[in-house]
């Protein structure tokens, strides 16, 4: 049964939790976290993404502006028709990974805060402090890689619809110099 384009959720449309744990920015997230946070000692990680996010959320935004300038309301049409069943057609899949990559890099902003401003009880134990704080570094460096490689996703995907919009119209040029060619 073919869905309506209503019938997708965000997450459906990008691929599910599949598409995200399967990625390999993820997966590059989680090797460039591992590899940097316990190296990068007092480093003040969380300032640092929190003065880069707001600029690739920016950007990221900005992507869905730059494909409503390019395509206009033939193109979105074409673009919105499902290629395959079942699967959501490349404009929803194009906005459903733009969105994707604003819920993570919010995700990632607001916990980025989140650390940054949240002090831990001091009633706990050193080691204790040290295992959270260890724990909490990860998981921020994670996101915050993955937010930062989530960017090449989206200037990727912006390519690759453009060259599907193009090669529609070079198809459509085709067919009209062959109509021309033979009288028609």
């Amino acid at each position: 049964m073919v869905k309506d384009q209503t019938q997708y959720s965000l997450l459906e449309a990008y691929g599910g939790l599949s598409a995200v744990f399967i990625s390999k920015y993820f997966w590059w997230a989680i090797a460039l976290a591992v590899a940097t946070t316990f190296s990068i000692g007092r480093f003040d990680w969380a300032g640092l993404g929190i003065g880069i996010l707001p600029a690739l959320i920016g950007f990221s935004i900005a992507a869905f502006a730059v494909m409503f300038a390019l395509l206009d309301k033939n193109a979105r049409d074409r673009l919105a028709i499902e290629k395959e069943a079942g699967a959501p057609p490349p404009l929803l899949k194009l906005f459903a990974t733009i969105g994707w990559v604003l819920i993570a890099q919010t995700v990632s902003l607001v916990y980025l805060i989140f650390i940054k401003v949240k002090p831990f009880p001091h009633r706990w134990s050193e080691e204790a402090l040290s295992v959270i704080n260890g724990l909490l570094t990860l998981t921020g460096n994670i996101l915050l890689f993955y937010s930062l490689l989530l960017v090449i996703s989206v200037v990727l995907y912006l390519f690759d619809t453009i060259a599907l919009f193009t090669s529609g119209i070079n198809e459509a040029v085709k067919e009209l110099q062959e109509k021309q060619s033979k009288g028609g």
